[in-house]
């Protein structure tokens, strides 16, 4: 499989020159963004992911099966995929970066440019002739990467409303719409889409895209996270007190003074401390979304001499004070000293840990104290841990 270069990646534009241009404005089509790109995982192997392990998995089949646009979900037996017609069905799995961890660095690593908070998962889907999801738009920008096979795109920057959709199913799919451009996508070529644009990809051959997903909180969601973290500090355990009350004359009536007293009550529990809200939103970014894979058969303390790897879904960040650095994993978090800052940019800027670098870092007691919790947690485990238990 060829690897690829910024340059290649975005067409000879720079990364800054994309985030001007493109990025979250409009689409942009490279032609060998991955040049003589072939695909790691085969068509049977993906298939057999969606059998074989708990990864979030979907078919969805325009027709042949029961209703028209059928979704099935996984995980799936041989059975499902007999009964399965010759055309026009998709099968598609989220996570995959987190059951073939090569596939950070191949497809995800050259995405970084963007902040990984905002980066969401490899999604893959396989098609057969005809195969799609429809015409739809989403919430987030995504790159499209064809990865074997032909698929041939459709985009459109219109607008919609619920009446254009098709009735009756669980799916939010046009009925048609117009085109305003149309190609055909080969291996290694790519296709970056906006939120909001309407595409429509349909297989012309039996076909797989690997899809990188960019995560983008909502409003309700970062709310959602914030009173949470709110309702979990001892600060906000304290109950309504009502001594001395005075009488009413209708019991139903909920007055104004009591209604006054409960909004303080309220209001006191949320926390308005902007390091509050920071922690709040690190640990909402960094958490991780679903099961996690299996743990690793792995020691819990540091081995000098041996190299160590991230675990496929841990999420790594930080944040820079004046005095401080809080470092944020798999949803947690702890300060550490300002001095910190270059071990931190060590834990999140690599998924990988060379055990000469590695010993270096070793030598701060912060560093160490933070990787030995990480390999507690097991969010960090040695490459030889990971060969004993293959």
């Amino acid at each position: 499989m060829s690897l690829t270069t910024l340059e290649q990646l975005l067409g000879g534009l720079s990364t800054q020159q994309f985030l001007d241009e493109y990025w979250q404005q409009k689409p942009l089509l490279v032609r060998q963004a991955f040049p003589a790109f072939q695909s790691p995982i085969s068509p049977e192997e993906f298939a057999g992911l969606s059998c074989d392990t708990n990864a979030p998995s979907r078919i969805l089949a325009e027709k042949g099966l029961d209703t028209p646009w059928q979704a099935l979900y996984g995980p799936f037996d041989d059975e499902t995929f007999a009964r399965l017609p010759e055309t026009h069905w998709t099968l598609l799995i989220n996570d995959v970066d987190r059951y073939y961890p090569e596939l950070r660095d191949d497809i995800i690593e050259p995405f970084r440019f963007i902040p990984d908070w905002r980066i969401d998962d490899l999604m893959i889907s396989f098609a057969v002739e005809g195969g799609s999801v429809g015409p739809h738009t989403d919430e987030y920008d995504v790159f499209l990467l064809q990865a074997y096979g032909q698929r041939r795109w459709q985009i459109a920057d219109a607008s919609y409303t619920d009446d254009d959709l098709i009735p009756n199913i669980d799916l939010r799919i046009l009925k048609s719409f117009d085109p305003e451009e149309d190609w055909v996508l080969n291996p290694g070529d790519m296709l970056y889409l906006p939120p909001n644009i309407i595409h429509h990809g349909t297989a012309l051959n039996d076909c797989m895209t690997y899809s990188v997903g960019f995560r983008a909180p909502s409003q309700q969601e970062l709310m959602g996270a914030y009173v949470d973290e709110c309702s979990s500090q001892t600060t906000a355990k304290q109950r309504y007190y009502d001594a001395k009350r005075k009488t009413q004359e209708c019991s139903g009536e909920i007055t104004r003074s009591n209604l006054d007293e409960l909004s303080q009550l309220l209001l006191a529990g949320l926390k308005n401390d902007p390091e509050f809200i920071d922690q709040c939103l690190g640990k909402y970014l960094t958490d991780i979304k679903g099961d996690s894979s299996p743990p690793h058969a792995c020691k819990d303390c540091y081995t000098e001499g041996l190299s160590y790897e991230r675990s496929p879904e841990s999420r790594f960040a930080y944040v820079i004070y004046l005095d401080k650095v809080n470092f944020f994993a798999n949803g947690r978090s702890k300060v550490y000293s300002v001095n910190f800052v270059e071990s931190a940019k060590f834990l999140c800027g690599h998924y990988y840990y060379d055990a000469a670098e590695l010993q270096v870092h070793m030598e701060s007691p912060e560093f160490a104290e933070c990787f030995t919790d990480l390999l507690q947690k097991q969010a960090i485990f040695s490459q030889q841990d990971d060969n004993e238990t293959l």
